[in-house]
């Protein structure tokens, strides 16, 4: 989303998501824009118990407040063929002028269509939303999770506890676990969520955490120096001492290889001697 002395620039999947929280296309939904002074667009919806804002970049747009009704706007989201299509919402101190469906390669042919409903007004202002979506001061931990493993895995258990409500527990680091969990007729469900590397609320990490081990993963295992052998056939193993010395050459006098016994020379158990024979009869 962004805006310019042409309009409003919006995109089928940010249409969506306004329209989402605003009710779907109701008769009575709106979906409000505001320009500052600040160079910044405000685009906010709800229903009175969602509630959804994006502030995206305003450039040189003219300033104002405008109501668009949620049944326009999804007239213009159907009208939008991904990656071929754009959509700009055109205003006027007064309110919306008309929508223009656009190619995203040419600009030149261009479809201009107005909204015909009243359905402009809400009960509730930009101000209000924003105190609704607003995070409170960050106190204690906090925690962020990818939205494609919060929704499809909620949603699968929503359906199998009989759309039970489910109850979800913060993690008590960032790093940890999210667990939830929901009780019905047919059982108990509860499981666990990873969380997600940011470097703040709202922020992407720097480094990605692909690489990192999972978990619980156990730590590999790997060989002791005088265990890894030097070469093929008779070749002898590396001595752990030589390997010591290599690190820090000054070995200590009671230092012991790994693997010997009281009595070896060269890191090699010594042979018993054969008791003696008894006496023939």
């Amino acid at each position: 989303m962004k805006a310019s002395q042409s309009g409003v620039e919006v995109s089928k999947a940010e249409l969506g998501a306004l329209l989402f929280f605003a009710g779907g296309a109701t008769k009575d939904g709106v979906v409000k824009f505001r320009v500052g002074g600040s160079g910044k667009i405000v685009a906010c919806s709800t229903d009175g118990k969602l509630a959804v804002e994006c502030e995206a970049t305003a450039g040189d747009a003219d300033t104002g407040e405008w109501a668009v009704p949620a049944g326009f706007l999804e007239t213009v989201r159907r009208g939008i063929n991904k990656g071929k299509t754009e959509a700009i919402l055109v205003f006027t101190p007064q309110g919306l002028k008309h929508a223009l469906l656009r190619g995203a390669a040419s600009k030149d042919k261009q479809v201009a269509f107005e909204d015909e409903t009243a359905g402009t007004s809400t009960q509730l202002s930009i101000a209000q939303v924003h105190n609704m979506v607003k995070r409170p001061e960050l106190q204690g931990s906090w925690f962020a999770i990818l939205p494609k493993n919060l929704n499809r895995a909620i949603d699968v258990v929503h359906k199998a506890a009989d759309n039970c409500p489910i109850t979800v527990y913060p993690p008590k680091e960032n790093t940890d676990a999210l667990r939830f969990e929901a009780s019905c007729e047919g059982g108990r469900w509860r499981g666990s969520l990873p969380t997600a590397a940011v470097s703040r609320p709202g922020e992407e990490a720097d480094d990605s955490d692909e690489d990192e081990t999972p978990p619980g993963t156990p730590a590999k295992q790997t060989r002791l120096p005088h265990t890894e052998k030097a070469g093929k056939g008779k070749a002898a193993a590396k001595p752990a001492a030589a390997a010591a010395e290599a690190d820090n050459p000054v070995v200590d006098d009671d230092y012991v290889p790994e693997g010997t016994v009281e009595g070896s020379v060269n890191g090699k158990p010594a042979r018993k001697k054969a008791g003696k024979k008894g006496a023939k009869k």
